[in-house]
């Protein structure tokens, strides 16, 4: 039985890509509730992607966590009025066991 984070995935790869589908896709990203949210990520991220990638993905999510850091400086700490969703690292070892041996898939960030 697929999670509601695979579900989602599959619903987000299949508006992606097209321009046509950009509103249907941030639509139903928006819909998506706070304790689903951080489960996409982590199923998102535990793909077989390419070295490029993965580089790709690591830097943004670097830059996004070095501006959180420098928000919350700046707020003394605390998270000035912003909902902060925490993602487990539990599930991201299970996500990438379950992909591995499912071939590369190459998907372009739009």
């Amino acid at each position: 039985m697929s999670s509601n984070a695979e579900k989602y995935f599959d619903a987000l790869l299949a508006l992606s890509g097209d321009p046509l589908f950009a509103d249907l896709r941030e639509n139903l990203l928006a819909k998506i509730g706070d304790e689903d949210l951080p489960k996409l990520v982590k199923h998102s991220v535990a793909r077989n992607l390419s070295r490029q990638d993965s580089e790709f993905i690591i830097t943004r999510v670097l830059d996004i966590v070095a501006g959180e850091e420098k928000m919350k400086e700046g707020t003394n700490g605390n998270d000035g009025g912003r909902e902060v969703i925490k993602i487990e690292d539990d599930e991201v070892e299970r996500n990438s066991s379950q992909v591995r041996g499912q071939g590369k898939d190459s998907y372009e960030m739009v």
